[in-house]
């Protein structure tokens, strides 16, 4: 119903300015499913001016829309207060959206607090004024002089007295800005340093700082140094590399020093691919060719094959077209945004800094501290991360905030202003030199002689004077965007800058500004927001990417993300980076029914690319969107959980709740769920969950349901899903571990004789037997392993268990004597598992390499080896490896007396694992490592008088086997030599494996 009084004489200027503001919005909403629309007009205070109902084609999605209108004579511009009751009741009503409209400016700290409004409370507050109501007067101007009754003097009144949008020749460069970041004694220092470094040395450096403390502009001018003395400097931009296969694109063209874009969408690449790739050694391992070639064509089919190991391989390559230049090449790369890459790539990244330092590539990471991976939710997972980046690189620069004379320099060098104003617009800014940046832009639009004003006044009054203009610490980057905003066609830009993520190709520009596309992207890079990089607008730092979102407009940005979907989807087969994007654009328009097939789809796409991290956002995504709904999709929630268990967090609590939603989404679905296939794949998961997080007792709880209801439940899969097998390796393991390998060895080998064509059967049966074997004949263990490779090759078979067995290998070698062997098949894991981001494996393979490095008495770099198992091994939560770790570390601490004490610390972890995780195996099997490595720790306390300790173990573990055999021990005079099994005994030293 629409109540308007059109004829009705209007007395007051706030009347007309209430009947102006509700044509505004209600224009907007003309071609809307309007279920109702009323203009209170009653009072000019009573909260809100307008309300609009919306239909949706559910009725229980209606979009309820406010308007309040705020006229005002003798303000400057509108404070958040005025703004309070509307507000509030948009919060009661739960609205949409809630439009205020006023005939001032709006004050900066305003629209900085309205739009972080819509993140508290889901309200979308959109400020209104300036151009876009002239423009809306200009166009209706007619309409609303005769048929809205608003007078003429109105009308001319407030278009006369609107402030002007500000116009793009209003802003200059800044060209010496840069000059003013850096040139600083201290600054100017650290670029001496960091370029000295980098021309002399291959280094890995890491400039950290906060943000904006000016690490980007530092960078640019260590790029200026380093250019004299010859060398290229490449810029990787890591915000940009949402995938492993972008990243190593992005090396491939800092090192060819070409774009590979035309390459990739040539259609007759296939044909000249292996040219291209060609090395020149006919002895290259084809393998590495092949899966450069398929990085190359981007065809996700083809990953299939090599999907397992191709970014190991990837590396090689590298060296492959490296090998020969080193000493010639000239090329430091850096990465920026390292804080903003996914676990996947930063894994990824990891390996290929390293190998670019071996191949005398310099690098730079950049990042932004307090170090917080914008893709983990974990603070201490971040924390883990960073102390990794440390032990990589050769030396870190930390930029701090300007000194206080350093930031007054700057201030004049643009301003007239006397020192006390200096001083209290770099006080109220805390000498940040980006909020400098953006505060220099915004005084620079205020009118001359400004400088003349403020200097006469106080300091109290200049802080009202800073507050006014939006000028405030972490403000002043909004308040520069805000006004950017006002010009239509920034608008446009900001929406497309943030559904691109902050990179917007140049053609993109041509299909929304046709003709102008030249004069927008100009006026973009002079703003200073946005540089133009390889024919891509790129946003100059992610606070104002940041701010972008925040005063997103939800119409605008409907009908951009609508506009956009078409050559999203054109680009998104050479493109990975594209794939989320549509999500995201799918979400904005609100395309309920694409939403579903494309989550499972493209999810699918990003696992099969290792993108777990990626595709387990978009999954969750979906699942917080509609957990309330029984008629969630199976496939998404199994997507989910396989996501949780590549990317090692069972143990996080937060995800908790979507092992609840399968489990009662199975029950609702099906009556008689325990005959479903799907009740069976959630036991097998929830098994493994319980099993990787130590609760042993409880995952074999679960094995033995599914091995007692194997005879029904087998024939609800298909044979490629090897189910049989999945459930006698699942029971097989936990009885291992809760019992004994020779209960294990037997149960596997009735899987074999009940399941003849059962991969994981064959596979468990043949690594128990490499099991026994190692005690006695390590070697042949070792074939044993070789073979499960060659069984599960191109089988349904994870390959977290390929890397385990491999390790077995380097194992079985280490306990025959042969350490080189061994070191080359754990060298082997660890390059692997460093690729795939599996940081257990890689820290099991860690350890058996300082094994051998112990075993050789090269004792000072089998620490190295032993502490980074241990880091890996405690970040992947991995107790049931990090204690051995743990144990071989102390071993070679007590080599020397002075090492006793932190000797002594691992020895009292290492005993509480072994009491809380593996009391039952201890007990049980005296075959197992547990138990050697029980014996081992009580040996090492006794001999450090720890005797009321040794006591405690003894009394709890008394009638066991444990404490005769640890008597016997006790009695002999070269005890370490009494270790001969998978806890061994080699020069001098017992060591741990399994």
């Amino acid at each position: 119903m629409n109540n308007r009084k059109r004829n009705n004489k209007k007395n007051n200027n706030w009347e007309e300015w209430e009947t102006l503001a509700y044509e505004y919005v209600r224009d907007i909403y003309k071609d809307a499913k309007i279920q109702e629309e009323k203009h209170t007009n009653t009072s000019h205070d009573s909260g809100f001016d307008g309300i609009w109902l919306l239909r949706s084609n559910d009725r229980a999605l209606m979009k309820l829309v406010l308007m309040e209108a705020k006229y005002r004579n003798s303000q400057s511009s509108l404070p958040l207060n005025d703004c309070a009751k509307a507000i509030i009741i948009a919060f009661n009503l739960s609205a949409s959206q809630l439009y205020i409209v006023t005939n001032i400016p709006f004050a900066p700290q305003t629209k900085e607090n309205t739009a972080k409004f819509q993140k508290r409370a889901n309200i979308e507050i959109i400020c209104v004024a300036g151009d876009d109501l002239k423009k809306f007067i200009k166009k209706k101007k007619a309409y609303l002089i005769n048929q809205c009754n608003i007078s003429k003097g109105f009308i001319s009144k407030i278009e006369k007295s609107i402030v002007s949008d500000i116009n793009s020749e209003d802003f200059c460069e800044l060209k010496n800005l840069n000059e003013d970041y850096v040139d600083v004694p201290e600054r100017t220092e650290q670029i001496k340093q960091i370029t000295k470094g980098l021309v002399f040395q291959s280094v890995v450096y890491l400039i950290s700082g906060n943000t904006g403390t000016g690490k980007t502009v530092l960078c640019d001018k260590v790029r200026e140094v380093l250019e004299k003395f010859n060398y290229e400097s490449c810029i990787i931009d890591l915000s940009l590399c949402t995938s492993s296969r972008i990243l190593y694109l992005s090396v491939l063209e800092s090192i060819w020093g070409v774009k590979l874009e035309p390459i990739l969408e040539d259609s007759d690449l296939e044909k000249y691919i292996d040219t291209l790739l060609s090395v020149g050694d006919s002895h290259a391992n084809p393998e590495i060719i092949n899966a450069v070639k398929y990085i190359l064509l981007s065809t996700y089919s083809n990953y299939q094959k090599h999907k397992d190991i191709y970014l190991h391989l990837l590396l090689k390559y590298l060296d492959l077209i490296l090998n020969s230049k080193r000493e010639f090449l000239k090329i430091v790369i850096f990465f920026e945004n390292l804080h903003t890459v996914s676990e996947e790539t930063f894994a990824f990244l990891l390996n290929i800094i390293q190998n670019l330092k071996k191949n005398n590539i310099r690098v730079v990471l950049e990042t932004r501290t307090p170090f917080f991976m914008s893709k983990l939710n974990k603070i201490e997972k971040s924390h883990n991360y960073f102390q990794y980046i440390k032990n990589i690189v050769d030396s870190e620069f930390k930029i701090a905030q300007f000194k206080r004379e350093n930031a007054i320099k700057v201030i004049k060098k643009h301003f007239t202003l006397t020192n006390q104003a200096c001083d209290s617009l770099a006080e109220i800014l805390c000498d940040n030199p980006f909020e400098l940046h953006n505060a220099v832009k915004l005084l620079e639009g205020q009118p001359c002689g400004f400088e003349n004003y403020i200097n006469t006044f106080s300091s109290e009054e200049l802080k009202r004077y800073w507050e006014k203009l939006g000028i405030k610490f972490s403000a002043t980057t909004m308040s520069l965007i805000n006004n950017l905003k006002n010009i239509s066609y920034f608008s446009q830009v900001f929406e497309l800058a943030v559904i691109l993520k902050g990179r917007i190709p140049r053609e993109i520009f041509a299909l929304f500004f046709n003709e102008n596309c030249d004069y927008v992207i100009n006026a973009c890079i002079n703003s200073t927001v946005f540089d133009m990089k390889n024919g891509k607008l790129i946003c100059h730092h992610l606070r104002y990417l940041d701010a972008m979102k925040e005063i997103s407009d939800e119409n605008l940005r409907y009908q951009t993300a609508k506009r956009l979907l078409p050559y999203v989807l054109e680009h998104e087969q050479s493109d990975e980076y594209y794939l989320l994007i549509e999500l995201d654009i799918l979400y904005i328009i609100g395309d309920i029914k694409n939403i579903p097939h494309r989550t499972r789809y493209i999810t699918h796409l990003l696992m099969e690319m290792h993108q777990y991290q990626d595709a387990f956002t978009a999954l969750l995504r979906y699942i917080e969107v509609t957990k309330k709904s029984t008629e969630m999709p199976l496939e998404i929630l199994f997507s989910s959980l396989d996501c949780i268990r590549e990317l090692h967090e069972e143990n996080n609590a937060n995800y908790e709740f979507i092992y609840d939603l399968v489990e009662k989404n199975i029950i609702l679905k099906y009556v008689d769920f325990e005959k479903n296939k799907f009740w069976y794949k959630y036991l097998l998961i929830l098994w493994h969950k319980n099993f990787v997080s130590g609760n042993l007792q409880k995952a074999f709880k679960i094995s033995l349901k599914l091995y007692d209801s194997l005879k029904n439940s087998a024939e609800l899969f298909e044979d490629e899903e090897d189910y049989p097998g999945q459930v006698y390796n699942a029971y097989g393991l936990s009885v291992k571990m809760c019992s004994s390998g020779d209960d294990a060895y037997l149960i596997f080998k009735e899987g074999v004789n009940r399941y003849p064509c059962s991969y994981y059967a064959q596979a468990a049966l043949l690594s128990q037997e490499g099991n026994q074997l190692m005690k006695r004949n390590p070697e042949e263990a070792a074939e044993k392993y070789k073979q499960l490779i060659e069984i599960v090759k191109d089988k349904r078979y994870p390959y977290q268990e390929i890397l385990h067995t491999k390790t077995d290998i380097a194992m079985s070698f280490f306990l025959a004597g042969k350490f080189y062997q061994s070191k080359l098949w754990a060298q082997r894991s660890i390059e692997e598992a460093s690729a795939l981001n599996m940081y257990s494996q890689k820290g099991r393979a860690e350890n058996i390499y300082g094994c051998c490095l112990a075993a050789e008495t090269n004792y000072e770099t089998s620490i190295e080896k032993f502490r980074e198992s241990i880091y890996l091994l405690e970040i992947s939560k991995s107790e049931l490896y990090l204690w051995r770790a743990q144990l071989n570390l102390a071993s070679v601490l007590l080599l020397r007396s002075e090492n006793e004490e932190k000797a002594k610390e691992l020895l009292f972890i290492v005993l509480n694992t072994l009491k809380n995780m593996f009391a039952v195996k201890i007990t049980k099997d005296k075959q197992s490592v547990p138990y050697h490595g029980m014996l081992l720790v009580l040996r090492y306390l006794y001999d450090l008088n720890e005797l009321q300790i040794v006591n405690d173990v003894k009394l709890r573990f008394s009638g066991t086997d444990l404490m005769a055999d640890f008597s016997r021990l006790l009695a002999e005079k070269d005890w370490r030599s009494q270790f001969r099994t998978k806890v061994i005994y080699y020069s001098g030293i017992v060591l741990v494996t399994g």
